[in-house]
């Protein structure tokens, strides 16, 4: 019995015991939670608070640095606007400000020599196109970028270019190449690394309202808000990348309800921001032989090219495009038919053809790796020659030996060169590759920065490509004939064809900016490109005949042979096996996909190799392409001159300032002191209270309706002597007194909007002429010159001295085909004409009694 009941109380104390340690293990288990759990809400709340802490320092570092990029961006705005190279100023400034700067720079303008202003200033090729998608107009490289440009070290004086251009050679060479040390060199290709970039971004303007805010971004938020321009809302936002000449920014593409918007990735990227109003047409693009960019079109004559990843972005991200504006054209399936059958009829010019065809093969000045292709048209004869023969009517013997044959490519042109092609490709069959006969295209990045060397920005890609040196002097493009002989015959690869600029721009052939390139080991200088005897040393005269060769009969027949070989049937597949063309595999569409290939290192070479072997274009014709059935150009007249002469749109209420040209040709007569805008409204400035309106259509009913009036402006002050409006659109321009001029903006708003008030007379502006199709604004004054400004940038270009003896220039017009200018002085005797870059081109005297009283220009379709 004791000994049950001692194992019973054990047992009792044993379970005692039990429940007391498992009670002190959960309150021990209960403390540690507890305990976990205050440190868990004090470590939470520790690092809650650090973070608060960085996410504030970091807002307030980021917008430290902001605002010292707006404020310097406000510094640099002021620097520009303020320096002679913009000669722009706006109307928030101080009045007093205003007529001091403005009365400092008629005096410069009055004391500066024209031709000594022209030599001092460097030039880059403007991006604006014309028609045809022309490209002819320099623009002034502003003080402030040209270090993004050819290194000063790499430039002859202006001294001693005049001694080269009269025959006179130095005994030291000034060449860059043979001189440059190794310091030197380093310090080259350091700058040649960011000219590129720097180039695109000063080559890309919007015409669109930029924001107030200068700075780039990578996407933020707070960046996009400040790009918005006020009143717009964003609908669609998706990546996208920017492709310039030879640089791909990528970034996010943002669709507005007015604008839309494009942000770089890096923070110093500027955004592009353009107004949908004015963008005119998308057009669907390769890149890197993928089907995933667009071109955009701007009224300006400005474009843009954006790649988007994949087909269905792109296509989703053009459908978004033209919701927004209903306006933009797209891609037509009936633009080819139609645009060939107008070159059948003899209602295109084969130039105007070619470059239509270029863009619906997707070809673009915005890539190199895919520029427009132009053939060469003249053969071996031609390049000998003192005389240029005429190809009408001439018989085959002459075609065969003075013009290039278009049936063949250029790698054909020799029979024993092309022997020795097909050798090298039934090598490479029997070693198991792909056989070809040409490695290299016969366009690609490499080729066209051989033919535009010498103009910027072209000039420092060549840099950038070559290390920060000019390749070798005797492999420079020195001569048009040499450069046909190496495609034609004598090189063991280069089988390049032309650029468009061989048919309308003569300033590449010139060494504009004296740029240094070198001596070759003949002793001879490379400057100017060497021209045929027929051109007698004028580079207008080379491309004046080139181009008639090019629209001449005989080039004509044989032109749809040359378009089967590059659009054509003959591109690809058994005919062009049959024609000799076939090209190194990675130069067609399909022969690789980039984004199936996963190792990195291959993925990069093979995307650098398509980028610089160059690309075909897409196949536009699936047979053969047909004759031209008219047998030559029709010339047809825009402007119907019986409606001039005869009946007048509008009878005149008033006396008739000037005769107006409206759609059909017909003529519209406008009264003194007005200027015919869009839609039949007219504008007029009043000297009653200084301000500028818009009238409604005198013939719609609502004659002396005003539409929209100005904001009153110190600028307005001065007295208006003249005005012009674009014919296609929403601004005009008035001439002052004071030799300033004024821009307007009148869309749909009552207010007229001041865009820039822009000076470049010592005197008053007498005259006043605008191509709208090349942003172009010609302006003469009493001052007896004649100022061309860009309308895209609102920018000062360039001046021209219309007369000797200080006449004002009283008559003004620019050929809207080539933008020439011509001028005619208060004396009315005599007509001078420009080109759009300030090269004399012609002039005509008349007798004393015959006054001009007006110009204009007859311009022709195609």
């Amino acid at each position: 019995m004791a000994t049950d009941a001692a194992g019973d109380g054990r047992a009792a104390w044993l379970a005692k015991r039990e429940k007391v340690e498992t009670t002190a293990r959960a309150a021990h288990a209960d403390w540690l939670r507890e305990a976990r759990a205050g440190l868990g809400r004090h470590t939470d709340s520790f690092l809650h608070t650090r973070a608060a802490s960085l996410r504030h320092a970091h807002d307030k570092e980021r917008e430290r640095q902001l605002d010292e990029r707006r404020t310097m961006a406000t510094w640099q705005q002021a620097l520009d606007q303020n320096t002679l190279d913009r000669l722009v100023w706006h109307g928030h400034l101080d009045r007093t400000g205003l007529s001091d700067s403005a009365a400092e720079l008629r005096r410069w303008l009055a004391g500066k020599d024209v031709d000594e202003e022209a030599a001092q200033v460097r030039w880059r090729l403007d991006p604006t196109e014309g028609p045809n998608r022309c490209r002819a107009r320099l623009q002034r490289i502003p003080e402030a970028q040209s270090r993004f440009y050819v290194p000063q070290k790499m430039i002859m004086s202006e001294a001693f270019m005049a001694n080269l251009d009269s025959g006179v050679h130095s005994d030291i060479s000034q060449s860059f190449n043979d001189s440059l040390d190794e310091e030197d060199a380093e310090e080259a290709q350091v700058q040649a690394g960011e000219q590129c970039s720097a180039a695109a971004d000063g080559d890309k303007l919007g015409s669109g309202t930029a924001g107030d805010s200068t700075d780039g971004g990578g996407g933020s938020d707070s960046v996009s808000t400040s790009v918005i321009v006020p009143g717009d809302i964003v609908r669609s936002a998706r990546p996208a990348t920017l492709i310039s000449h030879t640089e791909q920014r990528s970034g996010e593409l943002l669709i507005g309800e007015t604008h839309c918007y494009f942000l770089g990735e890096r923070a110093e990227t500027e955004p592009l921001v353009l107004n949908l109003a004015d963008v005119r047409r998308v057009h669907k693009l390769r890149h890197l032989l993928r089907d995933t960019a667009f071109e955009l079109f701007l009224t300006g004559g400005l474009t843009f090219v954006f790649e988007c990843g994949d087909v269905a972005h792109r296509d989703t991200t053009i459908a978004d495009l033209v919701a927004a504006a209903p306006t933009i054209e797209g891609d037509s399936s009936h633009e080819l038919a139609v645009l060939t059958k107008r070159w059948c009829r003899g209602d295109l010019s084969n130039f105007a053809y070619l470059m239509g065809l270029n863009t619906l093969a997707g070809r673009t000045f915005n890539d190199l790796a895919q520029y427009p292709v132009f053939p060469h048209v003249l053969g071996d004869a031609a390049y000998e020659a003192d005389v240029l023969v005429s190809f009408v009517d001439a018989p085959a013997l002459v075609r065969s030996r003075w013009l290039r044959d278009l049936s063949k490519p250029m790698g054909a042109q020799d029979e024993q060169r092309l022997a020795r092609f097909k050798e090298r490709r039934q090598q490479l069959r029997e070693m198991g590759e792909t056989p070809y006969l040409y490695g290299s295209h016969y366009s690609n990045p490499g080729s066209v920065l051989y033919y535009l060397i010498r103009l910027e920005p072209f000039a420092s890609y060549t840099l950038d490509f070559q290390g920060g040196k000019f390749d070798v002097p005797d492999r420079l493009f020195n001569s048009v004939a040499g450069a046909w002989r190496l495609s034609s015959s004598s090189s063991a690869s280069d089988v390049k064809e032309l650029v468009p600029e061989f048919f309308y721009l003569p300033d590449f052939l010139a060494n504009h900016n004296r740029l240094d390139f070198g001596l070759k080991q003949s002793g001879e200088r490379v400057s100017h490109v060497l021209l045929p005897p027929w051109a007698h040393g004028s580079t207008r005269e080379f491309v004046r005949l080139h181009r008639e060769v090019l629209e001449s009969p005989a080039v004509t027949d044989m032109l749809p042979a040359w378009i089967d070989l590059i659009f054509g049937y003959k591109q690809s597949g058994a005919a062009a096996e049959r024609a000799d063309n076939i090209f190194h595999p990675l130069t067609y569409e399909g022969s690789v996909d980039v984004d199936s290939i996963e190792d990195e290192v291959m993925r990069r070479a093979t995307i650098s190799q398509i980028s610089s072997f160059g690309q075909q274009p897409r196949r536009l014709f699936a047979k053969a392409h047909p004759a031209r059935s008219a047998k030559g150009l029709r010339r047809s007249c825009v402007t119907d001159t019986a409606s001039i002469a005869g009946s007048p749109h509008t009878a005149a209420l008033s006396p008739v300032g000037t005769l107006a040209l409206v759609a059909e040709g017909r003529a519209v007569p406008v009264a003194r002191g007005r200027t015919l805008l869009q839609n039949g409204r007219h504008a007029v400035w009043s000297a009653a209270d200084r301000r500028v309106r818009v009238l409604a259509d005198p013939s719609s009913g609502g004659a002396g309706t005003v539409l929209a009036v100005s904001e009153y402006s110190e600028w307005l002050e001065r007295d208006c002597t003249c005005s012009e409006a674009a014919a296609d659109a929403p601004f005009f321009v008035t001439g002052h007194t004071d030799g300033t001029l004024t821009v307007f903006s009148y869309r749909e708003e009552t207010v007229l909007r001041t865009l820039a008030v822009m000076t470049g007379h010592s005197k008053r502006v007498t005259a006043l002429a605008i191509a709208s199709a090349w942003s172009l604004l010609a302006t003469g004054g009493a001052d007896g010159h004649v100022a061309l400004f860009d309308l895209n940038r609102y920018e000062f270009v360039r001046r021209m001295r219309a007369t000797d003896d200080g006449e004002s220039v009283e008559h003004l017009a620019i050929n809207e085909a080539t933008a020439d200018v011509a001028a005619a002085h208060s004396g009315g005797t005599a007509v001078v004409l420009w080109t759009a870059n300030g090269e004399a081109a012609g002039s005509a005297s008349f007798a004393l009694s015959a006054h001009v009283t007006s110009l204009a220009f007859a311009v022709h379709d195609g």
